[in-house]
């Protein structure tokens, strides 16, 4: 349920409907009930659009992609096209030699 109410306070509608509610002089609470997101939602929304001027949410801070788009989509195509390509090298040699084999026999 908090989940929810967290994804619905993120909705645009949402945070014009909570700005709305305060120019109309409600409170917190009594918007937090109408709206159907939790108190602590109109109250962030509020401090965001009051220092911001606008009820669109800031985009999120992180770290950027290693790959752009286009980039994602050439890799993923040439791991489509080459399925049974692997990182790993065979072994060239056979895993026992002649003279072990012999070792092993008199043994």
């Amino acid at each position: 349920l908090k989940l929810y109410e967290i994804i619905k306070a993120h909705i645009p509608k949402t945070h014009d409907a909570i700005i709305y509610g305060k120019k109309c002089g409600q409170s917190g609470r009594t918007i937090a009930k109408n709206v159907g997101c939790s108190k602590t939602a109109v109250y962030n929304t509020l401090k965001c659009f009051r220092q911001t001027g606008s009820s669109t949410p800031k985009k999120q801070t992180g770290r950027p992609p290693l790959l752009n788009i286009p980039s994602q989509q050439e890799l993923k195509a040439f791991v489509q096209e080459n399925v049974g390509l692997s990182a790993r090298i065979p072994r060239h040699k056979p895993a026992m030699t002649e003279a072990h084999c012999q070792i092993r026999l008199e043994w």
